[in-house]
């Protein structure tokens, strides 16, 4: 009885230890997950490919920031992520300012997450195949943007030929629900674009506020005689076998404002259609300028939705291949209103602020509301 009552107790003394010590390593490893996951919180895995005739330094030594200082003009970095949580900031210090652009390429199957602050001074450019969200909590303040899902190559980048492809029959996107600001130009392409949130392209100088939305695989990228400022896309396009659908969709929620608004979803003969969709509001001085198979507009499109006495933007083109559908909340006001289709059996139809909106191909007739020139075509 007594060795079995040793054996016992020896067995408990030695038991007692383990045990702590299992504890102590299950403690210290959770603690060091914990640490490792709030380390890995900002932007990771930066590799610095071409930094033009200058220097790309990062700086973390304030809590949840990341300062990237650029002394070049252009310059190229890969990054294994590029997510900001919340209550977290990157920002970009470019000595040349808005003659600068730097092109972020994020590698991985992951989407990358924007929840904090984004900011620079120049211009960002932020690639990701896999897709890109700012989400609610995310502010974006920047002197330029281009967010895309397509691709471009490194030397023809630094070279000034800057054309962008992506994968054929692609759905990845790219999301805003958050708030996004430059001075200049703000440009979300991917085969698949949304905003539930706010942007906001300010003119600056001489720099044209724009905001772009467009739905394609292909685009070009054009620098200005500075070979900087003011950047462009242009000719944005489908791969000629691309069958999945392009659409464009700003919603209930979404606010888009600048002096030109672009929304356009590229087509092709194999895409059964191509789609804008705008339920939100678009809000611009100048131009708004909206293509695709078919367009449906059921929400704003006009100068300011805060109705003063002159509340009509001067232009606004719709061009579709397919239909031009307005909606029951649909508001537009222009000094021109440009309606086409190029399609014989196409319709144009709906309703301007709170009246019927019907356009006759035939006889090219159309309801007047809040509309100086209108012109109606079938190409």
């Amino acid at each position: 009885m007594s060795n079995i009552d040793k054996s016992s107790n020896t067995s408990k003394k030695v038991a007692r230890p383990r045990s702590k010590k299992i504890q102590a390593a299950a403690l210290t490893g959770l603690v060091s997950t914990c640490y490792s996951s709030l380390a890995l919180a900002l932007p990771t895995g930066e590799v610095v490919v071409n930094n033009g005739a200058g220097s790309v330094t990062f700086d973390r030594s304030t809590a949840n920031t990341l300062n990237i200082n650029q002394s070049a003009n252009k310059a190229i970095i890969n990054w294994s992520n590029f997510d900001i949580n919340q209550n977290e900031l990157v920002k970009f210090i470019q000595s040349a300012g808005n003659n600068a652009v730097t092109l972020n390429k994020i590698n991985g199957n992951s989407v990358t997450q924007i929840s904090g602050a984004l900011q620079a001074n120049g211009n960002l450019f932020l690639i990701n195949p896999a897709g890109i969200v700012f989400n609610g909590t995310a502010s974006v303040n920047v002197n330029g943007l281009l967010a895309t899902t397509l691709d471009v190559n490194n030397n023809d980048f630094m070279n000034g030929a800057a054309s962008f492809t992506g994968a054929e029959n692609s759905t990845s996107s790219v999301k805003n629900l958050g708030e996004i600001k430059a001075g200049g130009a703000v440009y979300l392409i991917a085969p698949e674009v949304s905003n539930e949130g706010t942007i906001t392209g300010t003119a600056v100088a001489s720099r044209v506020g724009k905001v772009v939305l467009g739905a394609g695989d292909k685009f070009d990228v054009q620098f200005d005689s500075s070979n900087l400022i003011g950047f462009q896309i242009n000719n944005l396009q489908q791969a000629a076998t691309t069958t999945a659908t392009n659409s464009v969709k700003n919603s209930q929620t979404g606010l888009i404002q600048a002096e030109n608004v672009y929304m356009s979803a590229a087509q092709t003969a194999a895409l059964e259609s191509s789609v804008v969709n705008n339920s939100g509001v678009v809000e611009a001085t100048s131009l708004i300028d909206i293509s695709a198979g078919t367009i449906q507009q059921d929400g704003a499109l006009l100068k300011t939705n805060i109705i003063p006495i002159d509340f009509k933007t001067t232009t606004i083109n719709l061009k579709a291949s397919d239909s031009i559908v307005t909606g029951a909340n649909s508001k537009t006001a222009a000094s021109t209103l440009n309606l086409e289709t190029t399609k014989a059996e196409a319709g144009i139809g709906g309703t301007v602020g709170s009246k019927n909106l019907v356009c006759s191909i035939v006889t090219r007739f159309c309801e007047r509301i809040d509309i100086n020139n209108y012109y109606i075509s079938n190409t």
